[in-house]
């Protein structure tokens, strides 16, 4: 009976994604913050990003803080991408359970630019001087089970962006939830992330000399003033996934999850993935696509492998590999390694 209710379950869920979330309004290129969006984590990438139900290794705060309320050991991961060839991508998080007190966890994410070749008007080849662009947070997360099914769980981070001579920064949180289903291999996630006021870039580049009186001859006509910028929404995103995982034969299992995502920047798309574990989890192969139905999406297909060393030493090791399709920009690669202290 619980087999037969397993595809109405996800049926529902896709189905939910448009009934529960409220009219979209487009507003494409319109927030600040944009490089949270970025994914990280080869396996949850290589999923297509349906990981907010699963979230199981050392890149679940970003995806569902809440989750990492069920982990027993000790994790320490590292994430790295040449993001689209032009720029350095990197996370890294470190996730301490506290017994029955919960699950604490630090967590940090920079992209940065490297040096680009000023111009100007008059030096358009470049003036010799360069300049560079950065983009990070660094957040601390909390999760605690309610039940022994249900836990919740807080990430509450500092974001910063420098561009040569201006810079913004903010605060922001994101919040997640996972449910343990009473149906054999269910889980069900929530998260909304990247709650927070919006940004302003401030900063001496936005300094222009104007003549406040073209007309009149004889002033001045260099007086210093400040280019006002507006304020930006961060890209606030809420995610609802379902996922399955089923044991095939001997200690070989099968995962499959869907989500549905609602950004408050563009129209809401699915996310769809499975992931096969190999020989009692050593060998896991993963496949999916991101951004289903989503107009002029630039991402298509993903897939990955990852290697699980942990039942092999007492410093459990995994590492992963990710590759994501990109219909016209560069495809993005990725590499992860995940210390476990048992």
């Amino acid at each position: 009976m619980i087999k037969s209710k397993i595809p109405i379950l996800f049926i529902i869920t896709a189905l939910c994604v448009h009934s529960i979330f409220p009219v979209e309004v487009k507003k494409v290129g319109t927030v600040s913050g944009a490089f949270l969006n970025i994914p990280v984590g080869t396996r949850a990438i290589s999923m297509g990003g349906a990981f907010v139900s699963v979230a199981d290794d050392g890149s679940a705060i970003y995806w569902n803080p809440g989750s990492i309320a069920n982990f027993s050991n000790k994790s320490l991961y590292f994430y790295h991408s040449p993001w689209l060839s032009i720029l350095d991508f990197s996370y890294a998080s470190a996730i301490v359970p506290l017994g029955r007190y919960g699950v604490i966890g630090l967590n940090g994410t920079v992209l940065r630019s490297g040096d680009i070749e000023i111009t100007t008007y008059n030096n358009q080849y470049g003036t010799g001087e360069t300049y560079s662009a950065t983009f990070s947070s660094a957040g601390f997360a909390y999760a605690m089970r309610l039940t022994d099914r249900f836990s919740i769980g807080a990430n509450i981070k500092y974001i910063s962006e420098k561009i040569y001579n201006c810079s913004a920064s903010n605060i922001a949180i994101d919040l997640g939830t996972l449910f343990k289903t009473p149906f054999d291999g269910i889980m069900l996630g929530v998260s909304i992330t990247n709650i927070g006021t919006a940004m302003k870039i401030t900063g001496e580049d936005l300094n222009a000399f104007v003549d406040v009186a073209p007309t009149i001859e004889g002033n001045n006509d260099n007086i210093v003033a400040e280019l006002k910028t507006d304020y930006f929404d961060l890209p606030t995103t809420m995610k609802i996934g379902i996922s399955w995982q089923k044991i095939l034969f001997g200690s070989n299992r099968f995962q499959v999850a869907i989500e549905g995502v609602n950004p408050n920047f563009n129209s809401q798309y699915i996310n769809v993935g499975i992931g096969f574990y190999l020989f009692n989890g050593i060998i896991n192969l993963s496949a999916g696509n991101s951004e289903l139905f989503l107009e002029n999406s630039e991402k298509g297909g993903t897939v990955g492998i990852g290697i699980d060393l942990t039942e092999l030493s007492r410093y459990g090791i995994k590492i992963g590999y990710s590759f994501q399709y990109m219909k016209h920009l560069p495809d993005v690669e990725g590499l992860s390694i995940e210390f476990l202290i048992k």
